[in-house]
C-alpha cells in the first residue's frame, strides 16, 4: 500500500512538472500577437527644394509607416501595388529563419508584385530586438519606399537600459530632383556611377539650410512639415532610433549641445558609450539615448555625408531637424537653433574610424575557432591584392577616362564554372571543377597607392585564388576583406549567402598583431572594404559570396 501511494505521489509530481514545462513553452506563444498592416504602394505628389514631384510611397507617406512589433510577434503585411512599377518589399536585417521566401529581393526570393496585384508577406520575428527598417527591393524604388521597423522586447521583458520617456524614429535618406528611376537608368546607359543626390533628408525633410525648406509648420510624424521637430521635455531621456535609408551615402549625425549614448546597432545591443557623433553606412541603424539636460531651447540635429575618397563628387548639403524643448520659443521671434559644432567634415576619416572602433558587444562572445595566424595572414594577403583590382569600368568615350576593366574577385568569370560548382557534390565529384582546392593561380600586379596617403615601397605580386576552394565540413574559415583602393567612394557590401555576419569593425590589435575577436557585434551588412567578418559554413555544399555596390 505504501509503495502504491508513493508511486501515485511520484506520478502526480511528474504530471505537475510536465504541466509546468508545457506552460513554460506555451506562455511566450500566448503573449505573442499577430499584427496586420496594409501597405498601398502608390504615386504621391510632394514638394521639396521648391519643386513639386511625383514619387512612389507607401500609404502616401514619406518616409513610410513605422512597423512596431514585439519579439515573438507574427507579422502579416499585405502589399497592394497601385504604382506603375513592379515592386517587392524587404525587411532589412530581419532574420528570416526557415522563411526566406518572405525576404523580398526581386527575382531572388520572389517574383515582383506587378501593378494592380497584391501579395501578403507573413513572418515571425525571432530573437531580435531593436531598430531595423523595411524598403522596396526593386530597381531604385527604395529611395522613397522605406520606413522604420521597430522591434520591442518580448512583453514583460524590460530594455537593458532605463526605459526612455519617448522614442523617435529618425530616418535619413537622399533626395534627387529627378526621378530616382531615371537617375539609375542614366547610370546604366553611361556606365558611370549614379549622379549624387541633391539633398540629404531627415524624416523626409531637408531642413532649414536648403531652399523652400525652413518654414516649420508641424511636429515630427506629419510628412507635410517643412523641418522635422523632435519635441522633448527638460530632464527626460529619449531614445532616437536612427536609420540610414540613403542609397549610396555613409552619413554622420550629430546633435548640438547634447551627448548621445549608443545602446544598439542593427538590432543588436551594444556596450553603451557616449559620443557626439554617430556614423551609419547605408542600411545601418543605431539607437541612441539622449537626455534633455541643456538649457531649454532649440537645437539642430544635423546629418552630413562622409566620403573619404579624393576627387569624387559628393552631396555636400547638410540636413537638419530640430530638437525642441517644450515651451521653448519658436517662430519668427525666436532665435536660430544651435548648430552642432561637432558635426564632422565630409572627409573626417579619423572621426569615422574612432566611432567604428567604439562599437562593442555588451558581453564576451564566443567566436568560431581555432584559426591559425598563418591562415589568416595568407587569406588577408590574397584578398588584399585581389580586391585592389576591382574597378567600375567607365567607357572612355562616355566619361573621358578609362579605368581598370577588372570587376572580379578572381580571374575566373565563367558562369559555367559557378554552375558546375553549385551542382557538385563536393571535392572529388566528377562534376566538381576542382578536386582538392584551387589549381595553379594566376598572378597580378597590384596598383601602386599614392605616396601621400599610404606608405611607399615595393609591393610584391601574390597569387590569386581560383574560383572554388574545397574544405571539409565544419571547417572554420576566416574571410578578411581589405583593399588599398582608396579611390572607391561607393559603399561596397559583402554578402555571404550562408548566415549572419559578425562584424569586427576594424578591431585590429596592434600589440598582439592580429584581428581582435573580443566583444564583436553581429551586423546585417558589412558596408566597407576594410571591415572584416567571419561566418561558419554549416552546409556541405558550395556557398556563394557576393560583392556588390548594393543600391536596390
Amino acid at each position: 500500500m505504501d509503495a502504491t501511494a508513493a508511486t501515485r505521489r511520484l506520478m502526480r509530481l511528474a504530471c505537475c512538472i510536465s504541466g509546468v514545462l508545457v506552460l513554460s513553452f506555451l506562455l511566450p506563444s500566448a503573449l505573442a500577437e499577430e499584427r496586420f498592416y496594409e501597405f498601398v504602394v502608390q504615386e504621391t505628389v510632394v514638394k521639396r527644394l521648391c519643386e513639386t514631384s511625383k514619387i512612389i510611397t507607401v500609404n502616401g507617406q514619406f518616409p513610410g509607416p513605422t512597423i512596431e512589433v514585439h519579439d515573438g510577434d507574427t507579422l502579416a503585411i499585405k502589399a497592394v501595388n497601385r504604382a506603375q512599377y513592379n515592386v517587392t518589399l524587404h525587411w532589412h536585417g530581419l532574420r528570416q529563419l526557415r522563411n526566406g521566401w518572405a525576404d523580398g529581393p526581386e527575382f531572388v526570393t520572389q517574383c515582383p508584385i506587378r501593378p494592380g496585384s497584391s501579395y501578403t508577406y507573413r513572418f515571425t520575428v525571432q530573437e531580435q530586438e531593436g531598430t531595423l527598417w523595411w524598403h522596396a527591393h526593386s530597381s531604385w524604388l527604395r529611395a522613397t519606399v522605406h520606413g522604420a521597423l521597430v522591434i520591442l522586447p518580448k512583453r514583460g521583458r524590460p530594455y537593458p537600459f532605463p526605459k526612455p520617456a519617448k522614442e523617435f524614429p529618425v530616418v535619413l535618406a537622399e533626395w534627387w530632383r529627378r526621378d530616382p528611376i531615371a537617375v539609375l537608368r542614366q547610370s546604366m546607359v553611361t556606365g558611370a556611377g549614379p549622379n549624387v543626390s541633391d539633398a540629404i533628408l531627415i524624416n523626409g525633410q531637408p531642413g532649414d539650410f536648403l531652399q523652400c525648406s525652413s518654414q516649420v509648420k508641424l511636429i515630427i510624424g506629419d510628412h507635410h512639415a517643412e523641418t522635422s521637430i523632435i519635441p522633448v521635455v527638460a530632464g527626460e531621456t529619449n531614445l532616437l532610433r536612427i536609420i540610414n535609408a540613403a542609397m549610396n551615402s555613409e552619413l554622420f549625425v550629430s546633435l548640438a549641445g547634447h551627448k548621445m549614448t549608443v545602446v544598439a546597432a542593427d538590432a543588436m545591443y551594444t556596450k553603451p558609450f557616449e559620443t557626439t557623433v554617430v556614423l551609419l553606412g547605408p542600411g545601418q541603424t543605431t539607437d541612441v539615448l539622449v537626455t534633455a539636460h541643456a538649457a531649454p531651447g532649440r537645437y539642430y540635429l544635423g546629418a552630413r555625408v562622409y566620403a573619404s575618397a579624393r576627387g569624387v563628387p559628393v552631396d555636400n548639403t547638410t540636413a537638419t531637424a530640430i530638437f525642441q524643448y517644450k515651451k521653448a520659443a519658436a517662430g519668427a521671434g525666436a532665435g536660430a537653433p544651435m548648430f552642432p559644432a561637432m558635426l564632422p567634415a565630409n572627409n573626417d576619416t579619423k572621426t569615422a574610424t574612432a566611432f567604428s572602433n567604439s562599437i562593442r558587444s555588451p558581453r564576451p562572445v564566443k567566436v568560431p575557432g581555432p584559426v591559425t595566424q598563418e591562415e589568416l595572414e595568407k587569406i588577408l594577403g590574397l584578398l588584399n591584392q585581389t580586391l585592389s583590382k576591382i574597378r567600375l569600368e567607365i567607357p572612355k568615350q562616355q566619361q573621358g577616362s578609362a579605368k581598370d576593366t577588372s570587376d572580379r574577385l578572381n580571374p575566373f568569370a565563367s558562369v559555367d564554372d559557378l554552375a558546375s560548382a553549385a551542382m557538385a557534390d563536393g571535392p572529388g565529384s566528377p562534376s566538381s571543377p576542382v578536386a582538392d582546392g584551387p589549381g595553379a593561380p594566376a598572378a597580378i600586379d597590384p596598383p601602386q597607392p599614392p605616396p601621400a596617403l599610404l606608405p611607399t615601397g615595393p609591393v610584391a605580386s601574390v597569387p590569386v585564388a581560383g574560383p572554388v576552394a574545397a574544405a571539409p565540413t565544419t571547417t572554420v574559415l576566416p574571410s578578411v576583406l581589405q583593399t588599398i583602393d582608396i579611390r572607391c567612394h561607393v559603399p561596397i557590401t559583402l554578402d555571404l549567402l550562408a548566415s549572419n555576419y559578425a562584424q569586427w569593425r576594424r578591431h585590429f590589435d596592434t600589440v598582439i598583431g592580429m584581428f581582435g575577436l573580443r566583444d564583436h557585434v553581429d551586423a546585417a551588412v558589412v558596408p566597407r572594404f576594410d571591415d572584416p567578418d567571419y561566418s561558419s559554413i554549416r552546409n556541405p555544399k558550395p556557398w556563394s559570396q557576393q560583392l556588390a555596390a548594393h543600391s536596390s
